[in-house]
Order: C-alpha cells, then sequence, then structure tokens
C-alpha cells in the first residue's frame, strides 16, 4: 500500500481535518473576540464590565498569558489588588520571562505593602530589562518606602504621635497611589483614638475616588470605626 495514499486519506478524514479543527478554530476566536470586546471597555474605564468579558474568555481558555495580564490590571483598576497580584502571578507562570508583568506584580506588592516580595520581582523585572526608566523608577520608589517604614517605627517607639500622623500625611501626599500608606494610616489614627480623623479623611477619599467604593478593606475600616464611634456615645 502506498503509504501517502493512507496519509491522502487522513487528509480527506472531516473529523481529524474538518470538524474538530473548525472547532479549535472557532475556540481561538471566541476568545480573542472577547479579549477585544473587553479592551474596548477597559479603554472606556468600564472596568467592571471588562471584567466579565476577560472572565468568559479565561473560561474558553485559560492558558493565555495577556488573558491573566488584562484581568490583573483590570482588578487593579478596581483596586482589588490581591486578586490581581494572582492573576499576575498565573501569567508569569505561564510566561516567566515577560518583564511587564513582573513590573505589573511588583507594583501591586508595593501597593498591598509587602515590600520584600515587591524588592525581589522588581529586581527580576530589572533584570530582564536593566535600562528600563520606568522599571527604575518603581524600584527607587520601593527602597524609599522600606526606608521611610523604618522611620516611622522609630517614630512610634519613641511615642512620637503628632510626628508619625505628619509623616504618614506627607508619604501619602507624595505616593497616593500607595494604598497600605492609607491603611496603615486610618489604623494609626483609630489605635490613637482620633477617630473624627480618621472619618474625614476616608469620607476625602471616598467621595474623590481615591479609594473606590469597591476596595472592601477601606470600606470595612469604615464600618469598623463608625461602630466604635457609636460605642463612645452610649
Amino acid at each position: 500500500m502506498d503509504p501517502f495514499n493512507i496519509f491522502k486519506e487522513f487528509a480527506n478524514d472531516s473529523f481529524f481535518f474538518g470538524s474538530r479543527n473548525q472547532e479549535f478554530m472557532n475556540s481561538d476566536n471566541r476568545w480573542e473576540n472577547l479579549k477585544e470586546q473587553g479592551n474596548a471597555l477597559f479603554r472606556e474605564k468600564k472596568y467592571e464590565e471588562a471584567l466579565q468579558y476577560y472572565n468568559k474568555a479565561i473560561n474558553i481558555n485559560d492558558s493565555i498569558e495577556v488573558l491573566h495580564s488584562n484581568k490583573g490590571t483590570c482588578l487593579k483598576c478596581l483596586q482589588n489588588y490581591n486578586e490581581a497580584k494572582k492573576e499576575y502571578i498565573k501569567a508569569l507562570e505561564i510566561n516567566p520571562n515577560n518583564s511587564k508583568n513582573l513590573n505589573r506584580l511588583a507594583s501591586v506588592y508595593l501597593i498591598l505593602g509587602d515590600l520584600n516580595e515587591a524588592i525581589l520581582t522588581q529586581r527580576k523585572a530589572l533584570n530582564f530589562e536593566p535600562n528600563n526608566i520606568s522599571f527604575k523608577q518603581q524600584m527607587e520608589t520601593i527602597n524609599e518606602m522600606v526606608f521611610e517604614e523604618d522611620q516611622i517605627k522609630k517614630l512610634l517607639n519613641e511615642n512620637k504621635v503628632d510626628e508619625t500622623e505628619k509623616k504618614y500625611q506627607n508619604l501619602i501626599a507624595k505616593f497616593p497611589e500607595i494604598m497600605y500608606l492609607k491603611k496603615r494610616y486610618v489604623i494609626f489614627l483609630f489605635d490613637n483614638v482620633k477617630y473624627k480623623e480618621a472619618v474625614l479623611f476616608l469620607n476625602d477619599q471616598l467621595n474623590n475616588d481615591f479609594i473606590k467604593k469597591s476596595n472592601k478593606d477601606f470600606i470595612y475600616l469604615v464600618y469598623i470605626i463608625l461602630r466604635n464611634i457609636k460605642q463612645l456615645k452610649k
């Protein structure tokens, strides 16, 4: 039997090279179309709607790096930082050499105040792109946060409440995107029974959309502080 005839038979078999191949192609088209719809919504800053399309695309094919990184960025914009971190990690499991995703993950670690992981991850990004200016700037910010953390600890150990409060205020003004500073500032005010100041700060942040109402950590802090104020009034 001519071996080429066998190949021809398979080539004409719609099961192997027709319907099944078409199924794979349709699957690729589906997740790509969903991704593009998500991207369009993301550009319009409709992050919650965009997230739904990225989720649908991932349900079709969860091995695509860009879907996880796009979803991570969408979650980051919604200030859902822990979930954003998970998505960037998934993207990096698929492609560990993506320097941009390493930089994005480092930024989330920084926002969450996990400075050790931020340093390690940012160094990996810089190993791939040592001359990247934005990567270098983020590394400088991380190092500055490490230094400032030590300064705050010293002030707290010396019981310098007013100076600590001023330090937090200056850092938040300089780095408004670093969310853990705001969270620790509110906790600091709470611990020092400065409930009014904590409420005013959170109210200003929420009203100006610096803290989004989707940020569950801060909404929980508002609840705790208001509950304590009510108890004091009793």
